[in-house]
Order: structure tokens, then C-alpha cells, then sequence
């Protein structure tokens, strides 16, 4: 009974998932760049890691990394060197169509990058984790 259904499993693996799990992807072609442009989260600002790290290891970026908040879109700053290419409502790259997200804010809620920090728009984790630094 286990080899005869052994033989069945093997059979309908190799014949019918190839047939029904065939699905064509149409690949873009813009630029990572492009694309980042038009969403505010992405691998380097949702990672507080990656933005600690901008912070207190790398000085010569600026502006630093900032920690994504959802509803917080009017913050994100871009530098192109740290991989950040959303601005609200601004795109930072050429050829790239502005960002209708809908927590942006209006012009008086958008703040530009200083030295001082606005501890209302900082997550408390990395409040707490830059105590220690």
C-alpha cells in the first residue's frame, strides 16, 4: 500500500502541479529607484536596525534613516546613498510620478531633518536603544 501510493504521489507531483501551478508574471521594468519613490515603506526604513545604524554609525549620511511609522509618511526624508527615495507628496527621483498616499499631511506638517529631535515623531524603542549610546 505505501509503494503504490508513493508511486501515485510522484506521479501527480510531476505531472499536474507543474500544469496547475503555472502562472506567467509580467516583470516590470522601472528601476528600484522608480518604485521605492511611490511607497513610503521599504526594507531600509520599516528595519530599526538599519536606521540605529544610519544614526550613530554613519555620519556622513544625512539625512539619516528614519524609522517608518504608519500615519508618520510627512517625516520620511530622502537620501539616495541609504537607499530612502519617498518624500511625501515630493518624488525624489526623476520620471517618477509623486506619491498620493493619504496620511501625508498638509505643508505645515512636513518637518525638514534637523539636529534636534522631535521625541513625538521618534518610536520609543529607538528612544530607548539610543539612551545606551
Amino acid at each position: 500500500v505505501f509503494w503504490i501510493h508513493a508511486v501515485l504521489h510522484f506521479v501527480f507531483v510531476r505531472s499536474l502541479v507543474p500544469i496547475l501551478g503555472s502562472v506567467k508574471h509580467d516583470h516590470s521594468q522601472d528601476r528600484y529607484e522608480k518604485t521605492a519613490a511611490r511607497f513610503p515603506a521599504n526594507y531600509f526604513n520599516a528595519n530599526p536596525v538599519h536606521c540605529l545604524r544610519s544614526v550613530f554609525l554613519h555620519d556622513d549620511y544625512s539625512p539619516p534613516c528614519i524609522f517608518h511609522v504608519p500615519g508618520k509618511e510627512h517625516v520620511l526624508e530622502c537620501n539616495e546613498k541609504l537607499g530612502l527615495h519617498f518624500k511625501c507628496g515630493v518624488p525624489c527621483v526623476k520620471d517618477a510620478t509623486p506619491s498620493s498616499s493619504g496620511g501625508c499631511g498638509s505643508p505645515r506638517q512636513q518637518r525638514v531633518w534637523s539636529d534636534r529631535t522631535d521625541h513625538r515623531q521618534t518610536p520609543q524603542i529607538i528612544r530607548m536603544l539610543s539612551k545606551h549610546f
